[in-house]
């Protein structure tokens, strides 16, 4: 049996969920032939945990430094890539923090990376374990510490971030443009009507339907200030508000009790209900459009109220292929959605593009595995 390592270093959906749907994937394509273990390095590394939570909290605290250590890397700053690279390796790389992942680790075929910091990493996990190391970037555009020489093959959602791997250096041959994987369960949701997966949900099914999200731990959007504009449309529309595993904005729209309003909390197959919504309002992460467009969906993408520029670049990157609108604040959302409304044909033409360019992320999880399966030889 083939024995396959995903490496993550996150506590974020945007890389644990993906990293779910192609071990999924993997595992029942190859019954019995492939063994897949996802090891999330926070959960082995005290201090990479530490870090994490730091990184967070600067995220939110420090905007300006971390919207311009992201600027140097996608720009590709050698000065600062080189920063960027030693600190990584004094938390992942460091004696310590070897031993632990070596301990977990169980002899693997191949690893796969879904995190630019266990990139930092990858010469030393090619040394170590003397295995091919693939990379995928679910980012719609790179920075060049995704990069790394001992990388064998990235998987890279569309073709912006297979020319910035190659402007950073990466070989063409290198790079295969497979589409992002959404998380699991799209194709079954998918079976359903619109309107049937409204009626299972118990609200209207003929209403326009809006979902507010702000990714796996709620705390990128300004959920109240959207909901408080969306409420002053005299249109009928019905809102879906998942909170992610922010409790605490759950229970306070929860206990709003506002009409047509409709919470969610840790929803564990969230393509329940972005396959009901005509409309999706998000901070504008990876895994949130790439199920957007796996699903067909129209975006409305809104800044997060952190500092990640990197997310602020996706956003552009999304409005400029006609399937999403780009807003900066929760204040433009009441026009851009009366505006929307407006022009039903409008709406339409977006969901069209979206479902159109969809199509690679549809298939990812099925490119990927064929191409493991050339290189791993099942």
């Amino acid at each position: 049996m083939k024995k396959i390592s995903i490496l993550i270093c996150s506590q974020k959906g945007g890389h644990k969920f993906p990293a779910e749907s192609l071990a999924s994937y993997l595992e029942s394509r190859y019954p019995g032939k492939i063994e897949v273990a996802i090891v999330n390095l926070l959960d082995h590394i005290p201090l990479a945990y530490h870090c994490d939570k730091l990184t967070r909290w600067g995220d939110l605290k420090l905007r300006k430094l971390w919207k311009s250590g992201y600027a140097n890397l996608h720009k590709g700053s050698s000065s600062f890539t080189q920063w960027y690279r030693k600190l990584t390796a004094i938390v992942l790389g460091n004696k310590d923090s070897q031993r632990r992942i070596k301990s977990v680790l169980d002899r693997p075929d191949l690893i796969i990376s879904f995190q630019p910091e266990v990139n930092c990493i990858a010469g030393w996990l090619r040394k170590q374990f003397n295995v091919p190391i693939h990379t995928m970037v679910m980012d719609y555009s790179a920075h060049i510490g995704w990069t790394d020489k001992s990388i064998r093959q990235y998987y890279v959602s569309n073709e912006i971030v297979h020319n910035q791997l190659i402007n950073y250096g990466v070989p063409k041959e290198k790079i295969l443009i497979t589409g992002a994987p959404p998380q699991k369960g799209f194709e079954e949701v998918t079976q359903n009507s619109i309107e049937r997966q409204r009626q299972q949900l118990g609200i209207k099914k003929d209403w326009f339907t809006i979902l507010i999200m702000s990714g796996f731990l709620g705390k990128m959007v300004d959920y109240f200030g959207i909901i408080q504009a969306l409420l002053k449309i005299k249109k009928p529309i019905q809102l879906l508000v998942v909170s992610g595993k922010n409790r605490i904005v759950y229970e306070r729209i929860k206990k709003k009790n506002w009409k047509h309003v409709y919470p969610y909390f840790n929803v564990p197959n969230i393509h329940t209900v972005m396959w009901a919504a005509d409309l999706i309002i998000s901070k504008p992460g990876g895994m949130v459009i790439a199920d957007s467009l796996a699903l067909g969906k129209p975006m409305i993408l809104i800044n997060p109220v952190g500092g990640s520029l990197q997310e602020i670049i996706f956003a552009q990157h999304i409005a400029n292929q006609g399937v999403g609108i780009h807003l900066k604040d929760a204040a433009e959302v009441q026009g851009a959605v009366e505006d929307l409304l407006s022009h039903p044909d409008k709406i339409k033409r977006i969901a069209k593009k979206s479902y159109e360019l969809g199509i690679k992320n549809r298939n990812a999880t099925r490119s990927i595995a064929q191409d493991i399966e050339k290189t791993i030889t099942i």
